[in-house]
Parts: C-alpha cells; sequence; structure tokens
C-alpha cells in the first residue's frame, strides 16, 4: 500500500533547483524505522511545516499526482572491502549513482509504454558518502551512464564530466573530478556495481537547507543486470525485473544542521520511532546500502565473488 497521501494545507512544493551542498556538506544523519500507518502520521505533520522537495517533474503535469522514485546504483569490489569497512563502523565511503523519476500512474490509460509514464533526469548522479558516527559528509557529481565504466576501471575523465560540474564547482570542477577519482583508487581490485535498490520517497526540505526529512517506502533489492550502462531509459521497478527481497515497512531520515525543530521533537516522541536496524543482523544499522549487499550477495562472512557488470 502506498505510503504517501495527498498533502494539506502546508508550505509550497520546491524543485531542486539550487545548490544541494549546503545540506549535504556537513549534517547530522538519524535513520528510523516505521509502520505504514506511522508513515502516515509522520508526513501528515512534516508536511504542515515543510515545503515538498522534488527532484525529478514532469514538464505541465500536476505535481499532486507525482509518485517520486529513486533507483540507487552501490558499487563495492570482489571482496566487498566497502561493506565490510561499514559494518566494522570505520571512517567508511560510500559510492553510488542516483537516478531519479516521477511516475504518473493517471496516465495509464493513454500511454502506450510504461516509459511513458516516467519523467526524470538523463544524467545520473555519482554520490561520495562518508559517515563518522552521527555526522555525515557527502558530495554530488553528474555523470554520463556511458562514461562510468571507463572512469571507474582507467580513472577517466572526459569533457562532459567536467562541463556539468562546472554549475556546481566553477573553475574548480576538473580538480573536483580528479579528487573524486583518487578516492576510488585504494582498493586492490576495481570497483563495480554490487546491488540496486529501488524505492518510492516523499522529501521534505526547508528553504534554508537545515533540515530535510524523507520518507522511503516500497524498498526492493535486486542484482544489477547485465546490461546496466546500456540502458537509455529510466531504471524504473517495472524494468528491473523481480527483486531478490524487499524491506517490509517505511524508514524516516532525518538530515540536519543544528538541532531539531520543537515540533520535530514532539513528532518522534508521539511515534515512538526506534532506530532502523538490518533485518538479517540487528546488531547493525540499516543502511540501504548494506541491506541491498547481504540481500543480494549474502551475508559477508561468505563473500562470494561478484559478477562483473557490463
Amino acid at each position: 500500500m502506498p505510503v504517501d497521501t495527498q498533502p494539506g494545507p502546508g508550505p509550497t512544493a520546491t524543485l531542486e533547483t539550487t545548490s544541494h551542498r549546503p545540506i549535504t556538506a556537513d549534517r547530522r544523519e538519524l535513520c528510523y524505522r516505521l509502520t505504514t500507518r506511522d508513515a502516515r502520521t509522520v508526513s501528515n505533520v512534516v508536511a504542515q511545516h515543510l515545503p515538498r522537495h522534488r527532484f525529478a517533474h514532469g514538464d505541465g503535469l500536476p505535481p499532486s499526482q507525482a509518485q517520486s522514485y529513486i533507483t540507487t546504483v552501490y558499487f563495492d569490489t570482489a571482496a566487498r572491502d566497502v561493506a565490510r569497512a561499514c559494518t566494522r563502523g570505520d571512517t567508511s565511503l560510500k559510492l553510488r549513482t542516483k537516478e531519479y523519476y516521477e511516475y504518473f500512474p493517471s496516465m495509464t490509460e493513454v500511454a502506450t509504454d510504461t516509459q511513458q509514464l516516467v519523467f526524470g533526469a538523463r544524467v545520473l548522479w555519482l554520490e561520495t558518502k562518508r559517515r563518522i558516527g552521527q555526522r555525515t559528509t557527502k558530495n554530488r557529481f553528474g555523470v554520463p551512464k556511458a562514461d562510468l565504466l571507463a572512469f571507474f576501471r582507467d580513472s577517466r575523465i572526459t569533457e562532459e564530466m567536467v562541463g556539468i560540474q562546472m554549475a556546481e564547482y566553477g573553475d574548480a570542477a576538473e580538480d573536483v573530478v580528479a579528487d573524486l577519482a583518487e578516492l576510488c583508487r585504494p582498493y586492490d581490485s576495481p570497483l563495480r556495481a554490487d546491488c540496486l535498490v529501488n524505492y518510492r520517497r516523499r522529501a521534505w526540505q526547508d528553504p534554508h537547507a537545515k533540515l530535510r526529512v524523507t520518507i522511503d517506502s516500497q524498498l526492493a533489492f535486486y542484482l544489477p543486470p547485465d546490461d546496466l550502462w546500456q540502458r537509455a531509459d529510466a531504471l524504473t521497478h517495472d524494468d528491473l525485473g523481480t527483486p531478490v527481497a524487499r524491506f517490509d515497512g517505511c524508514v524516516l531520515e532525518l538530515k540536519s544542521r543544528g538541532p531539531h525543530p520543537s515540533w520535530l521533537t514532539a513528532l518522534l516522541a508521539e511515534v515512538a520511532v526506534q532506530p532502523a536496524r538490518l533485518p538479517t543482523q540487528p546488531q547493525l544499522a540499516f543502511s540501504k546500502f548494506l541491506a541491498g549487499t547481504i540481500a543480494v550477495r549474502g551475508p559477508l562472512e561468505q563473500a562470494p565473488g561478484i559478477p562483473e557488470s557490463r
């Protein structure tokens, strides 16, 4: 059952057209598990205080009819070095690409193909995410799909990659991409697509980028398809096939710079939120990456070899 309900009166929705860096540069990040019922309660209250935040959108289509989704591709080595660092609690680096899209089920009767119901950005977002305790730092880089394999294998940087970063980093764009390539070098074997996670997202963010609230539902985990980087269309849940596993419930994430407002503190107490844990290994805090890699590759103790995506 979808988590989203029609938003009541509240702040006007905003589209991500400005820099993402204020909210991602250095923030506290908390993660909780919610039932579907509690997710509705939380979304209704949050919508009264924060504007809805959208990344991709269908031009000219009613925002109220949009269902926002994300497909994330997580990367690791054949020895699963990144996952092992995360489970040890080390200062860890996660590398992932995100594809944002919005789905408009109201157009089903007039569409002749499922991709006609989907609107999204055509640039993948390659993200580096470091976590130390509850503090998280994230950087984001736009990368054309066709350039990813050469970037990971050979650290190849194209003019198009640098050009995409210009709007965010200006004259430092080339240095920024070179620094990203350097981050990918420490491992003995090359990074490759490890697992895919698709989920529906509702997001709210204050105008000053000090507080971001997201509720993710319908989480599903997939093996990387062989033709992953040859696919021109969005990586939707319909096109990814049958998932290896699903996550029962919803995930609430709070990303903030500074203390939480009083209304949010009261809401968390009312719902009595509990920290999210991995279903199969409850001693570990929940992360989509760990949940995904364990679902599709098995427990880390086994560490099977990972076939390379083409």
